[in-house]
């Protein structure tokens, strides 16, 4: 049972206006209901400022705010990374906040099976995720996707027909057979999981990275993950999230 102490006192740091992996733990919080500093969002952009120059700068100002903020704290790597006041708790890597965030605020199944296979869909969006970041990324994983986006063509173009469609048949088939198993809009509980979370938010990073491939490839291939993911977006705590998320970066990658 999720403790209501638990729903303050919450941090996250990540690139400020981007989607990102940030957006799949943005996605958890607004599931749980718990809201959030978002620390590094006053680095957004100004309007009109050009992008090639705010993104050299503000790698300096997040790195000064990790510094100032997240020193001394458990060891951790790249963003996004979430802390918690009262428990001391400070941790990164997507996948392991999102299952902590769920055992600590029921958006996990009950069955420890069920739970199990929760984990296989997380952990193949995750591997697509690494995939396409490799691809759209083929110059510097440091950089922007626009700033390499002539080298990107030849390694996304690859991407897209040879390994996104291994990925996206693998969780169609995990939907198809949650479905047959128990039908309803959730893959395996009465209200959405993690793997709800994942799934729906990959998706999302698909169509503002390729929407005309995502219109007339996935949804013609896909519908199951077409229909979850706009089941998933009309949920009244996510599409409450999307209708305030303000800012965002189109960098016009997967991870976006």
């Amino acid at each position: 049972m999720a403790v209501p102490a638990l729903k303050e006192g919450w941090r996250l740091y990540y690139w400020p206006a981007i989607g990102g992996r940030g957006l799949y733990v943005r996605v958890m919080f607004a599931l749980a209901g718990v809201s959030y500093d978002d620390r590094l969002q006053s680095l957004c952009p100004k309007s009109g400022e050009d992008m090639t120059a705010w993104w050299k700068n503000v790698r300096k100002g997040v790195d000064a705010v990790r510094a100032a903020e997240l020193g001394g704290q458990f060891p951790h790597f790249a963003m996004p990374i979430v802390t918690h006041t009262a428990s001391g708790l400070c941790m990164n890597q997507t996948p392991a906040i999102m299952i902590h965030l769920a055992e600590l605020f029921d958006l996990r199944p009950v069955d420890p099976s069920d739970n199990a296979r929760a984990l296989q869909i997380l952990m193949q969006c995750v591997d697509l995720l690494a995939e396409a970041e490799q691809a759209y990324h083929p110059t510097s994983r440091n950089a922007s996707y626009a700033s390499q986006k002539e080298a990107a063509a030849k390694t996304v173009a690859e991407f897209v027909d040879q390994r996104l469609d291994k990925h996206l048949s693998a969780l169609e088939a995990d939907l198809a057979w949650c479905g047959a198993r128990r039908p309803g809009e959730w893959t395996f509980f009465e209200k959405p999981t993690f793997a709800d979370a994942a799934c729906a938010t990959l998706m999302r990073g698909y169509e503002t990275s390729m929407a005309e491939h995502y219109e007339s490839h996935a949804k013609r291939h896909y519908p199951k993950l077409c229909a979850h993911r706009a089941t998933f977006e009309q949920h009244p705590p996510v599409r409450a999230f999307y209708d305030s998320w303000t800012g965002l970066v189109d960098d016009n990658s997967f991870m976006g």
